[in-house]
């Protein structure tokens, strides 16, 4: 398998895209440090990151990290719907805004995404599709790396936590988890991954944070999962620096 040369950045608690999308950056340019990055996602985010980052906070993280384009691909059905992968990317926007005034669960979560999409710095665009494999193909075919979130609880078969952080199967969630995938061939994915915390006895083979996923895998645990392929790397937009 030919793998991209992408660095691996271990996370803070909670920070997982803020990892994943440090690699991606860096990857590109290597000044980009774990530590610019989390200042720019907090920056975003609006305080320290302790429940993550929603979908348009990463995408805005991404472009203020130095990326022109980004292509969102998502499935989830929650608040996006299959017909709009016919609309102009102004309709989308509009059915999107509607969305947000009627969704109450995920309307954070548009905002953030409208925030992005609108953005006339950027030419960011939203796909909704779930055939993840031809976007990865074809990214990591012309040399770049994908961001990948997809639900952690159910690849590694663990337990699921409370909001108070303790494992609880009938009160508990599950965890969402971005990485990076950097490679593939027929069978597998190649995943760089920033978690180490949890990596330990019958999952200690994961503790190096670079391990495959079959495709079957993959886009199992893909459930209302995303990826983002980040493109037109420019150092000039980069808008921070410590």
């Amino acid at each position: 398998m030919n793998r991209l040369k992408v660095k691996r950045f271990i996370q803070e608690p909670a920070c997982c895209a803020v990892a994943a999308s440090t690699a991606i950056a860096n990857y590109y340019n290597k000044e980009i440090t774990y530590d610019l990055v989390k200042v720019a996602a907090e920056d975003i985010v609006g305080d320290e990151i302790v429940d993550g980052m929603s979908s348009g906070e990463i995408l805005q993280l991404l472009n203020a990290i130095g990326f022109k384009n980004l292509i969102y691909v998502s499935s989830d059905v929650n608040f996006l719907d299959f017909s709009w992968n016919s609309l102009s990317k102004k309709y989308l926007i509009e059915n999107l805004k509607s969305a947000y005034k009627i969704n109450k669960d995920y309307k954070e979560n548009i905002k953030t995404i409208l925030k992005a999409l609108e953005s006339p710095e950027y030419s960011d665009k939203l796909i909704i599709d779930y055939h993840y494999g031809k976007y990865i193909r074809n990214a990591i075919d012309n040399g770049m790396p994908v961001f990948m979130v997809f639900n952690w609880t159910i690849f590694f078969r663990f337990s699921k936590y409370n909001n108070k952080g303790f494992a609880d199967s009938i009160r508990g969630d599950y965890e969402e988890h971005a990485v990076v995938i950097n490679g593939y061939d027929d069978k597998n994915i190649s995943i760089v991954d920033s978690h180490n915390d949890f990596y330990k006895g019958r999952l200690s083979k994961y503790k190096t944070g670079r391990y495959t996923m079959t495709w079957e895998e993959a886009m199992s645990v893909m459930n209302f999962g995303e990826i983002i392929i980040p493109s037109k790397y420019n150092k000039k937009l980069v808008k921070y620096v410590i």
